[in-house]
């Protein structure tokens, strides 16, 4: 602290209003193949409506990625927060378009940070924005003094004004460029986006072809910038095929239209799935709280490293589900010893992870038809609603918040005595029971060993306390190992289990954060010790009702013991 040098006043201002702030437990993360969309980023998303328009729906029947664009919309029933990561395989390719539709070889761009290391090296005028074969329906026409006289009907679809040359060129101090305006609308020639033949996806208005152009707010309005910045669907490739320059004005180097090829989806493995989950391994700079991932078919290497990374995160849970293909099985003891094969495959499940018993069977209103998904999408969305409704540390299970949304039937419906065996091995039974609709019945997470852990509830509850204390701790770094920063750093947790407490997460705490456990040894090794012990409220997963007929004449007082 400086101190005066002369006479005068100094004010100093100490804040020791600071609190630990609750965090959100209702982040999902998912990842999965899709039919369009960037490629290994993460992509926010916040409705059926949003995943759609960023992802494209699945509308052709039969499609490969249907099963997982439903499973990531199945958690938006009951969220609204999911951060979504597409995953390709060997073989994606970007559509290239080439003039006068002549076939152009593709090139994987996976997204923009990636199609800026490879623009030098980009041959083609335009690119579509996302791998996938679904590039191929798209169409580019160019507007332009050159073929107005051809294509003056159409633009006038589209745009008022006849391209001329831009108000920048014209005002350019050095050379006056003329014929630098064009006009671009990008088409849905096939219909695969919209459902329409032909329809315009987008249009930009009063472009210019050179590099230095900008619009009046000083903006560039130069059409490879705004494209690459602006559009949905493509990205510009090489400029000089697009455009020639010669004295002063310019002119297009070809008919302005373009056509889309060579796009293609790649392979559809689950070790694509495997690797892209390694995005959201990061806990430092990712915020997640219930991971899922897309399932296959007698595939489990997906669901070990969803243990995986919850485990290395230690402040999310991941849902794994049952075979999707349970549904063929033919017997119900063969798809019970299915499901109990697919846990044990994970070699040590942990309490970060939750085991469910069914693939549910889905509307794809796109398609109009039925799909087997996973569940994960559902159980992860039920702990989103619990959050909601209540808090992280309620049950997500149960007749008041563990009906799946949207469900047509199960594939595997297990009756009690297989509940029993199925809840034994730490998983969670999904019932359709008669008037009550379908039902997670179960709550417990991966962790054999039993105690508080082996509960959803309770992992959540010290996912969210970890998590918000930890923050707070972080504060504490390089500070003085002293009575005052530990009185500090408990009053600063102590509010947030008070209010815990009293909505009923824990029944009872203790914070020890003085000098028994910051002994000297401990303070003189640059460290810092607090000791917080919960004890966590329990979920109802039995329940025992006992009924007594007693004679007419009997006093109650006398057998109610």
């Amino acid at each position: 602290m400086a101190y005066l040098q002369s006479v005068g006043v100094q004010i100093t201002e100490t804040d020791l209003t600071t609190v630990a702030q609750p965090t959100s437990a209702s982040i999902g993360a998912y990842v999965g193949h899709f039919n369009w969309g960037p490629v290994d980023e993460i992509t926010n998303i916040s409705s059926e409506k949003n995943l759609g328009e960023i992802f494209e729906t699945p509308k052709q029947a039969g499609d490969p990625n249907a099963e997982s664009f439903l499973t990531a919309e199945s958690f938006l029933k009951y969220g609204n927060s999911l951060k979504v990561v597409r995953c390709v395989g060997a073989g994606a390719l970007n559509a290239a378009g080439e003039s006068g539709y002549t076939t152009g070889p593709g090139v994987l761009i996976k997204n923009k940070e990636d199609y800026n290391l490879k623009i030098a090296t980009l041959l083609d005028a335009f690119y579509a924005r996302c791998p996938g074969a679904i590039g191929n329906t798209l169409e580019v026409k160019l507007f332009h003094a050159n073929n107005e006289a051809t294509l003056a009907a159409e633009r006038k679809q589209y745009f008022d004004l006849a391209p001329s040359t831009t108000t920048w060129a014209s005002s350019v101090s050095t050379t006056v460029y003329t014929n630098d305006e064009i006009h671009i609308a990008v088409f849905d020639k096939n219909g695969e986006f919209t459902g329409v033949k032909g329809a315009v996806l987008e249009t930009f208005q009063g472009l210019s072809l050179n590099a230095n152009a900008k619009t009046v707010s000083g903006a560039s309005n130069y059409f490879v910038n705004v494209l690459n910045n602006g559009s949905s669907y493509v990205f510009a490739g090489d400029p000089a095929i697009v455009r020639t320059l010669a004295s002063s004005t310019y002119t297009l180097a070809g008919t302005g239209i373009y056509g889309f090829n060579a796009g293609a989806d790649g392979t559809r493995v689950a070790a694509n799935v495997v690797t892209a989950l390694n995005i959201f391994a990061d806990i430092e700079t990712v915020d997640i709280n219930l991971l899922f991932a897309e399932a296959f078919t007698s595939d489990t290497t997906v669901n070990v490293k969803l243990n995986g990374v919850v485990v290395g995160r230690k402040d999310c849970m991941a849902f794994l589900s049952a075979p999707l293909n349970l549904y063929t099985q033919t017997s119900e003891t063969a798809k019970k010893n299915a499901v109990i094969a697919a846990k044990a495959a994970i070699s040590d499940p942990s309490s970060y992870v939750v085991f469910d018993s069914t693939p549910v069977y889905v509307y794809n209103k796109y398609a109009d038809d039925y799909k087997w998904i996973p569940a994960c999408g559902h159980i992860a969305g039920l702990c989103a609603y619990t959050d909601s409704v209540a808090d992280a540390w309620f049950s997500p299970a149960g007749y008041n918040r563990g009906q799946l949304r949207g469900v047509t039937k199960l594939a595997y419906n297990p009756v009690q005595v297989d509940r029993d065996e199925l809840y034994a091995t730490n998983i969670n039974p999904i019932v359709n029971t008669a008037g009550q609709g379908i039902v997670l019945l179960g709550d417990k997470t991966g962790q054999s060993r039993a105690s508080a852990f082996d509960r959803i509830n309770v992992r959540r509850l010290f996912n969210s306390l970890q998590r918000a204390c930890g923050i707070a701790a972080k504060f504490q770094l390089f500070e003085l190992n002293d009575e005052f920063t530990r009185s500090a750093f408990v009053n600063t947790i102590e509010p947030l289990l008070r209010d815990v407490q009293s909505r009923r997460g824990v029944t009872d705490y203790r914070i020890v954060c003085d000098e028994t456990n910051n002994t000297p040894q401990v303070i003189d090794t640059n460290r810092f010790i607090a000791d917080i012990y919960i004890k966590p409220s329990r979920s109802i997963n039995y329940i025992t009702l006992n009924f007594v007929a007693s004679r007419s004449g009997i006093q109650f007082n006398e057998i109610g013991a």
